[in-house]
């Protein structure tokens, strides 16, 4: 597959998917995928995975439902694929992480701008957990705003959970401000 012609996302979603359908209708859409006609291997590899039945992960649907869209193609098909259900243990570490980022968004808001506080607030009640980290860090190292070595390495447990690289930590100034 050319991954610099596919939409945004498409080949490694197609290359993740396809394994997921029938082997005839997996070669036909490698073949498509291989040639550059995203847009037919997109469609039948939608067009199985909803005939067959076949369950799939939240984000692969959110993500297959981009790629249509990048590729020129009616989104509304995925409304009919078959969603797996979340298992307890992806369910305790969502909650986990809504609660950290929740907390550090709430411990850290106090010291940026009224304005950027009630966005990340919003971001992280919305579940938009990894934007609601990644911005508070930078609204931090922007402002130069002094955070604690425990903020600090709060913000890169998230970040770890999130596969967000730890770069941005280090433009943070961390000193001993006061925990309480």
């Amino acid at each position: 597959m050319n991954p610099e012609t596919a939409p945004s996302g498409a080949a490694p979603l197609i290359d993740r998917l396809v394994t997921e359908v029938d082997a005839r209708h997996a070669e036909s859409i490698r073949a498509n995928a291989a040639a550059g006609d995203w847009r037919a291997a997109l469609t039948e590899l939608t067009a199985r995975l909803v005939d067959d039945g076949t369950p799939i992960a939240r984000h692969e649907r959110a993500a297959l439902h981009g790629a249509l869209y990048a590729a020129g193609l009616p989104g509304d098909i995925v409304r009919a694929l078959v969603v797996k259900p979340f298992t307890p243990e992806q369910l305790a570490d969502m909650r986990e992480t809504a609660t950290g980022t929740r907390s550090v968004v709430e411990r850290l808001a106090p010291r940026i701008g009224e304005h950027e506080a009630d966005y990340l607030r919003g971001a992280a009640i919305a579940g938009e957990w990894r934007l609601a980290v990644t911005d508070l860090i930078g609204y931090l190292a922007r402002d130069e705003i002094p955070v604690s070595a425990v903020d600090r390495d709060d913000l890169r447990k998230l970040l770890t959970r999130f596969g967000e690289p730890h770069d941005e930590l280090d433009r943070l100034i961390v000193d001993g401000v006061d925990e309480a």
